[in-house]
């Protein structure tokens, strides 16, 4: 298994357009968005 930065989508996948996934497009995104931000406030 290789882990790597990119996301990966299918055709088969859709656009979720309630709830949460409203306003949150991709989690993986936002995801390393917080960690980012995380890391930078301990330093």
């Amino acid at each position: 298994m290789v882990a790597t930065a990119s996301i990966q989508t299918t055709n088969e996948q859709h656009l979720i357009k309630t709830g949460l996934y409203h306003i949150i497009r991709n989690p993986a995104y936002t995801g390393s968005i917080i960690s980012l931000l995380g890391v930078a406030l301990v330093y």
